[in-house]
């Protein structure tokens, strides 16, 4: 556009009606419009800068209050840390600032964090208490169980005694009744002799016949003294053991042998019969009276369950080494055991013949002397109609020295 001689640049803006069919066309001098943009680009810098102001005033306003507030609030957490309570003072909560509300609710978790402290201390000094008590019962009580365990051990070994005795004093009145028969019938044939001597009428025969009836009797009771002899030293051996816990050295066979011995009484004659076989060279220093409640209770026990209702029994004993180890075997033919049985077989009190004088104890005596006296074990195999088969083992260093 020329004006006044003079080109001026310009915007147009053309507006294109299609109803009326007609063009707007508006000219607009540029100058005018760049006056405008230029102002308002003044105006907005200038408010920019004004709010740039403001803002910056309020941020360091609440900057500094928010300092005052956190420095307020570490001071009350100290005083909570020093044991302070911070309580709200008269008009509650509501005329307290954050950082008071904030303190006195950490305050309150504080006090309650400390009675739950208190109560814990309490409970656990309760508890350890009671737990203390509660020791003290059971070991009291653990001890009078030992006291009675060691009371039925020695109820147990001198009931033992008490059988073997009562069997013994049945079995020897055979020998010393046929020892008093046989020296009544000596002293009726010396006095025969005497009695013709005197009267003149005593002939050779007569006389060669009273003393082979002499002979005869005197071999009776000799045989028969010397059997009663045997079974009372075999006693008196056994029952020296079982009064006395005397630690002497003896070889486990001949013991063994000893125990068969002073147990014969209580088996049938003829009928029941026991195999011992053992290795001649075991030579042990201890109790032997151990060994005697050991194979004593395993006799009886066939004797009164596996051999029930039967007319004969074998029992096999064997004593031998098995490197450091000794073992000792013992088995019969009898009934045998059912598995419950074999389960059950070393509990205290149980016992299959509760209501025909069984204890319960023996087989629970059993194992208690080997595991403790002997710091070994014992091992049982059985089914019902095959009898029972015990391995006893225990540890060879418990041998004082071997016979050469």
């Amino acid at each position: 556009v020329v004006e006044s001689g003079t080109l001026m640049p310009v915007l147009v803006h053309v507006y294109a009606d299609p109803l009326f069919l007609y063009n707007l066309v508006a000219v607009t001098p540029q100058a005018n419009l760049t006056g405008a943009v230029d102002g308002a680009i003044n105006q907005t810098t200038v408010l920019t800068g004004v709010v740039a102001a403001l803002f910056g005033f309020l941020t360091l306003g609440l900057v500094g209050l928010l300092s005052r507030q956190l420095r307020h609030l570490t001071i009350q957490l100290a005083r909570i840390a020093n044991g302070e309570h911070i309580r709200p003072r008269t008009g509650g909560l509501v005329c307290l600032s954050e950082t008071d509300r904030i303190a006195v609710g950490i305050g309150a978790l504080s006090e309650r964090l400390e009675e739950n402290q208190r109560l814990i201390d309490e409970s656990r000094l309760g508890l350890e208490q009671r737990v203390s008590e509660r020791t003290a019962t059971l070991t009291a009580t653990l001890h009078e169980l030992q006291n009675a365990q060691e009371m039925l051990v020695q109820t147990e070994k001198m009931a033992a005694l008490g059988r073997t005795v009562a069997s013994f004093t049945h079995e020897i009145n055979n020998p010393l009744g046929a020892s008093v028969t046989a020296l009544s019938k000596l002293q009726e044939t010396v006095a025969e002799i005497q009695a013709a001597h005197v009267a003149k009428t005593l002939t050779g025969s007569a006389f060669s016949q009273g003393m082979a009836t002499i002979a005869a009797a005197a071999e009776m009771v000799a045989h028969n003294l010397g059997r009663a002899t045997s079974i009372t030293g075999s006693l008196k051996h056994v029952a020296a053991d079982q009064s006395h816990a005397d630690i002497r050295e003896f070889v486990l066979g001949d013991y063994l042998q000893e125990i068969i011995t002073s147990l014969q009484p209580m088996f049938k004659r003829g009928v029941h019969t026991v195999r011992l076989k053992s290795a001649p060279d075991i030579r042990m220093t201890g109790n032997p009276a151990v060994f005697y409640q050991i194979i004593s209770n395993l006799v009886i026990n066939s004797l009164k369950h596996g051999f029930e209702g039967r007319q004969s029994g074998l029992i096999y004993l064997s004593a031998d080494h098995d490197g450091d180890q000794v073992v000792i075997s013992y088995s019969d033919d009898g009934i045998g055991k059912t598995g419950e049985q074999l389960s059950r077989m070393y509990e205290p009190f149980f016992t299959t013949k509760r209501g025909s004088g069984g204890t319960g104890i023996g087989m629970s005596v059993v194992y208690s002397l080997i595991h403790d006296e002997l710091a070994g074990t014992i091992h049982c195999e059985s089914e019902p109609g095959d009898g029972v088969r015990f391995t006893i083992r225990f540890p060879r260093a418990r041998l004082s020295k071997e016979a050469p």
